[in-house]
């Protein structure tokens, strides 16, 4: 657990004793949350005034894993970029990490330290694909083992989801959703399972919306050929409902 009062990281076993097992009063200003990889035993630790994610080894070295230390907003890879007061972060499967920032966004660094934007843009309260998305303070995050987001917007008091995007393997599943053939050069298929109707679109990377139609059970076909080469969305909604894939026409 991340001690933030006294800066350090504390060990507790499933017997209830707590140990220290990192003392960092002489190098954190004020750590709020950390993650475990279990495959690696690395610990990755938020310090929200530092404006840095810190890698500890599992001998308890410290290092900077991202962040240079001054407040902004930057992508780029270690301690070329920046964030805002990062806040809370978890670790999906692949060794990902997701960080909630003040900037009202969602920052993703691979395993790698290259750091970008997964989600957000300026402060507001809209679903949306990306950085068309809009939240307000964000604060605790996870993930689950098929790789989609769920974080809290205190601000607006909800619990958002922020579902995973399909790679482009094809005939790739995510809940509800089969896309096929992934990459496409000319007819898609969007199979639904559990839809009785609804709204299809494709969006692009900008978040211009290029195709929109009626659902079609069991499965609504689209013409990209008329799309320019490159990565797109497919969003599904019936009533309260919403699932996202993407797809990659060649």
């Amino acid at each position: 657990m991340a001690d933030s009062s006294n800066n350090r990281i504390r060990k507790i076993t499933p017997a209830g004793v707590v140990s220290t097992l990192v003392d960092g009063t002489s190098l954190f200003i004020s750590i709020h949350d950390l993650c475990i990889n279990n495959a690696t035993g690395m610990l990755f630790v938020t310090d929200r005034y530092a404006h840095k994610i810190y890698k500890v080894t599992p001998t308890g070295a410290i290092s900077t894993f991202a962040g240079s230390g001054v407040m902004g907003y930057q992508e780029g890879t270690g301690t070329n970029a920046k964030f805002s007061f990062p806040y809370c972060l978890c670790i999906d499967a692949s060794g990902n990490l997701y960080v909630t920032d003040n900037t009202y966004l969602i920052r993703k660094i691979t395993p790698a330290g290259v750091v970008t934007t997964l989600a957000g843009g300026p402060g507001g309260d809209q679903d949306g694909i990306g950085t068309a998305a809009r939240f307000g303070n964000l604060e605790g995050i996870c993930v689950n083992t098929q790789g989609t987001q769920y974080v809290v917007d205190i601000q607006h008091r909800k619990i958002r989801k922020i579902s995973n995007s399909l790679g482009v393997d094809d005939a790739a599943r995510l809940d509800g959703m089969r896309l096929y053939p992934n990459p496409v050069k000319g007819i898609l298929n969007v199979e639904l399972e559990g839809f009785g109707g609804g709204l299809v679109s494709v969006v692009d990377l900008s978040g211009k919306v290029v195709y929109s139609g009626a659902a079609q059970n069991p499965v609504t076909t689209i013409d990209t050929s008329t799309l320019a080469k490159g990565v797109y969305f497919v969003k599904v909604t019936e009533g309260g409902e919403m699932e996202m894939g993407k797809f990659v026409v060649e």
